[in-house]
């Protein structure tokens, strides 16, 4: 019993010292000491801390403090991951299906996504809603992608609230909902100025979809769109500032109408288009 009891008390006072070294490690990591925190981590990786091998496959990663090695990398992530790092899974699944240091591996990948995001990890949950979305590594499922992606955007993560909105949008995985959709259109453009997102509330207040047609809206949202460079917020906003002014033509409306997707703003185009007193350009 007496052995057994040093035994213990020997394991503990071990434990002690590799603590303070781990915590050196992240600490030299933390003031940009990358050589120093490579010394301090090496030991306790190769002894078995998940957390410093974590961040010495970080290190090999980058090329900091260490000559980069993307197969080194991988190497200290998957021992990490296997002793259920969910940073080092989330790390290794996306070097997997990145094909950083290994062959290109989507199965794989989502192997150790679905692992990390079991654990609440935030990008892993993100990155394997795309793969389900998308129907690489897994089969295609529009319910598991919402699933995942809904995890993201009650985090508040912009482009994650876009998606499941656009899912709401489309009804990929979830009823068709065009009110739930704007909801999560809106969080995306209002709190997080996304391109994509503010786009597309100006598309559905242009159309009249979740919410009554609002042309002053659409225009406001297709502005902000603009601002930032994207390109199809342009497209609309002429249209819409033609169509008001009673400059928008045959040709026009033609074109316009051979674009997938805006038949709703096409029908109002051609409203304005045709209001008594224009001249239609034949």
């Amino acid at each position: 019993m007496k052995q057994v009891v040093l035994g213990g008390m020997a394991l503990l006072l071990a434990a002690v010292p590799a603590r303070a070294d781990l915590k050196a490690g992240l600490e030299a990591l933390r003031r940009g000491g990358y050589e120093a925190a490579f010394s301090e981590l090496t030991p306790l990786a190769r002894s078995g801390s998940a957390e410093a091998q974590f961040h010495l496959g970080e290190l090999y990663r980058q090329g900091k403090g260490v000559r980069k090695d993307m197969a080194k990398a991988v190497r200290w992530f998957q021992k990490a991951a296997e002793r259920g790092h969910a940073g080092a899974q989330f790390r290794l699944g996306f070097m997997l299906a990145d094909g950083q240091g290994v062959p290109q591996d989507y199965a794989g990948g989502a192997k150790w996504y679905r692992l990390a995001a079991e654990e609440g990890h935030t990008h892993a949950q993100f990155r394997l809603s795309s793969l389900y979305h998308i129907g690489l590594g897994v089969p295609q499922d529009y319910r598991e992608a919402a699933k995942w992606v809904r995890k993201v955007a009650e985090k508040g993560v912009t482009g994650a609230e876009f998606q499941l909105g656009h899912m709401y949008q489309r009804g990929e995985g979830l009823p068709r909902n065009n009110t739930l959709a704007l909801q999560w259109f809106r969080k995306a453009a209002v709190n997080r100025h996304n391109a994509r997102a503010q786009y597309y509330l100006g598309f559905m207040c242009a159309a009249g979809l979740g919410v009554p047609r609002d042309v002053d809206q659409a225009i406001h949202w297709f502005q902000k769109a603009a601002r930032q460079r994207f390109a199809y917020a342009n497209v609309y906003l002429g249209l819409l500032y033609a169509a008001r002014r009673g400059l928008f033509g045959r040709a026009n409306l033609d074109a316009l109408r051979s674009r997938a997707g805006a038949p709703e703003v096409v029908e109002y185009c051609e409203r304005r288009w045709c209001a008594p007193g224009r001249r239609p350009d034949r």
